[in-house]
């Protein structure tokens, strides 16, 4: 996995570039990410926080089946949106 700053100086956000597979399907997939800051947990080792969001098209992966509202539109959404929320605890 690859990250690029999305800005300059000391922003916290970022954009994480990978790839998302489903069904045997992979496709690139790039994740709006925001450090969410230091902590110490009760053992006083140091927590880091982050979030990351991305969107995808459910047919890029082969996902097309579908039901038709009576009152229109469809009951599952084209677009996916993955919602990601972390920590992790320096080692070392």
């Amino acid at each position: 996995m690859d990250t690029t700053r999305a800005t300059a100086g000391t922003s916290t956000k970022f954009v994480l570039h990978g790839h998302l597979t489903i069904r045997g399907i992979t496709q690139p997939i790039a994740l709006d990410a925001e450090f969410g800051g230091v902590g110490t947990d009760p053992y006083g080792r140091h927590l880091f926080g982050f979030s990351a969001t991305a969107d995808f098209e459910r047919a890029a992966f082969g996902l097309l089946w579908n039901v038709a509202l009576e009152a229109g539109g469809e009951l599952v959404a084209r677009t996916v949106r993955i919602e990601l929320a972390g920590e992790a605890l320096r080692v070392g």
